[in-house]
């Protein structure tokens, strides 16, 4: 396969034959897997009895393994069409499997609860503020009675006992949930009281007012500058 053909090209052929002639003298060079001509058109170069006995060899056995290498080619597509075809089935095989498995442990908990770990507040619109309602009725802007959140219909749905139960220990101390400590760090305080006074502390001075200082707040809160001030608008 790695000798070069050497031989003279006759004069008598033509140039399409010629150009024959110099790709089967070069082709001794080159590496057969890597050249996409066909094996049909080598047979068709042996059919025209214009080269050597030699040649004609060599071309031989490249023809030979170019319908090697395209019936390898052939082999491993139809191997890997198996396999696909054998992969999906084994998938597919597996995909149901899994669904009938937790069809069979499946439980539909249709008894409504709450979890109190995930309750969010939403917050109110403004207009339906409980204090803006209950200042408007008083001022008698609004005749409307205030809105209560606590106010329950005939058409409100029953709350059971356990989501009051749930609903009423969210705000609970853990003394107040549990009537024995749950961890180590429970036990450090969990019999004694309030060791200190719950009172105001001794340093917090809250602000007196008197007439004086309520016009000074009247006056700011009009003019938006304060009456001792020495600056002029």
């Amino acid at each position: 396969m790695g000798q070069v053909c050497l031989f003279e090209i006759p004069e008598f052929i033509n140039e399409k034959e010629q150009n024959l002639f110099k790709l089967i003298k070069y082709i001794g060079q080159l590496e057969m897997e890597q050249i996409s001509i066909s094996a049909e058109y080598w047979q068709n170069i042996l059919d025209s009895q214009l080269i050597s006995q030699i040649e004609q060899q060599h071309i031989q056995e490249s023809v030979l393994i170019i319908e090697k290498k395209q019936k390898d080619q052939s082999l491993q597509e139809e191997e890997r069409n198996l396999n696909q075809d054998l992969n999906q089935y084994i998938e597919n095989k597996e995909k149901k499997k899994a669904v009938r498995k937790e069809n069979q442990h499946l439980k539909v908990y249709e008894h409504f609860t709450i979890n109190p770990q995930k309750l969010y507040i939403i917050q109110e619109k403004p207009n339906n503020s409980i204090m803006l309602q209950k200042h408007l009725e008083k001022t008698g802007a609004i005749t409307k009675p205030a809105f209560d959140v606590n106010q329950i219909t005939d058409d409100s749905p029953p709350l059971e006992k356990e989501i009051i139960d749930k609903l009423n220990t969210m705000n609970r101390t853990p003394r107040q949930k549990y009537q024995f400590p749950q961890t180590s760090n429970q036990e450090l305080g969990w019999h004694s009281n309030n060791s200190h006074s719950l009172s105001p502390s001794k340093f917090t001075y809250p602000r007196k007012l008197c007439k004086e200082t309520n016009y000074a707040n009247d006056y700011f809160t009009m003019n938006k500058i304060s009456p001792y001030s020495n600056k002029f608008k």
